[in-house]
């Protein structure tokens, strides 16, 4: 695990560093087609009493991409920061805000440009991109069984325009606990983008992603492993 990407991309302040302690850590490795990819993503959880620090990277050299997040939790809010980089295009950055009664903000900015956007939705679910954050996620949109819940995504599709990304996108979904095996509880969900049987997840004993598949393509299978990593004392 290269606790150095976090350091570098989402460092912690002194304040967070004195007061907040490291409670879980590890990376996801991605193969493509069962070969190894230089795809990494880091991450970290530390808590400090009721409030939490989820900070990790998705980073890669081969596909000249990287997204940063942290997202800092407290009992009624979360405010999750994001950056967002493809090869030499300059940085685009991104801030949004939730709170307990589904009220959110999202200021998105890019040089030359600052987006701004509100909402309400006290159903709304936030899924910040990266795989630590995908259990919450699935736990939340299988609360309601077979009903769709609105979830809101920073929008990093491909079809997108580039000074368009990290710009609130929305998408309808549901999960379904589909049982427990050796890799843990599985799940699936349906979406505007995923078919019922093109993705699996499944979740370990904390809630957290644990091995993800995904056929993108009939010649495109992604399959994702989390590794942990130790904490020291």
């Amino acid at each position: 695990m290269d606790i150095s990407l976090l350091d570098k991309y989402v460092p912690l302040t002194r304040i967070q560093q004195t007061h907040f302690k490291v409670k879980d850590q590890g990376c996801y490795d991605y193969t493509l087609n069962h070969q190894s990819t230089d795809l990494q993503e880091p991450w970290q959880i530390l808590e400090n009493g009721d409030m939490q620090i989820i900070r990790s990277v998705r980073y890669s050299r081969q596909y000249k991409v990287l997204l940063a997040v942290s997202c800092h939790i407290t009992k009624s809010t979360q405010t999750i920061d994001l950056s967002y980089q493809e090869g030499d295009n300059p940085e685009i950055i991104a801030q949004y805000k939730i709170d307990k009664d589904g009220n959110w903000q999202v200021s998105q900015s890019h040089p030359g440009d600052i987006f701004k956007q509100q909402g309400h939705d006290p159903d709304l679910v936030i899924f910040p991109l990266l795989r630590i954050f995908s259990g919450q996620m699935l736990i939340d949109c299988k609360l309601r069984g077979q009903a769709k819940r609105q979830v809101l995504i920073p929008d990093i599709r491909p079809e997108s325009g580039y000074n368009d990304k990290l710009k609130p996108s929305f998408d309808m979904r549901t999960s379904k606990a589909k049982g427990v095996n050796g890799r843990g509880r599985k799940f699936q969900f349906i979406s505007e983008h995923y078919q019922e049987d093109s993705a699996q997840f499944y979740l370990n004993e904390h809630g957290q992603l644990d091995f993800y598949q995904w056929q993108q393509a009939p010649q495109k299978l992604w399959q994702v492993t989390l590794c942990k990593a130790a904490v020291s004392a």
